[in-house]
């Protein structure tokens, strides 16, 4: 395996991966950031029960916001 674990963090109600804050429009910067170092595994280890609600929301409101998450398909542009 060369990837590595990322660790997921809630801040100001915002998604942290590895001290990079996400906002919630940016659900596909955080998948390629995940990517890019290969994760393997995100890890999530909550202060408490506040903070486990606080990602599910923050996960809810960034695929409401994500345009692959809509279930339509986008319009193609071709450029000549």
């Amino acid at each position: 395996m060369t990837g590595k674990d990322v660790y997921l963090r809630v801040v100001d109600n915002k998604l942290e991966i590895d001290g990079r804050i996400f906002e919630h429009s940016e659900l596909r910067e955080a998948k390629e950031y995940m990517q890019s170092v290969e994760a393997n595994e995100a890890i999530f280890i909550p202060e408490d029960d506040d903070e486990v609600d606080a990602l599910h929301h923050i996960v809810i409101k960034m695929g409401e916001l994500s345009p692959e998450a809509s279930g339509e398909e986008p319009a193609g542009y071709f450029l000549n």
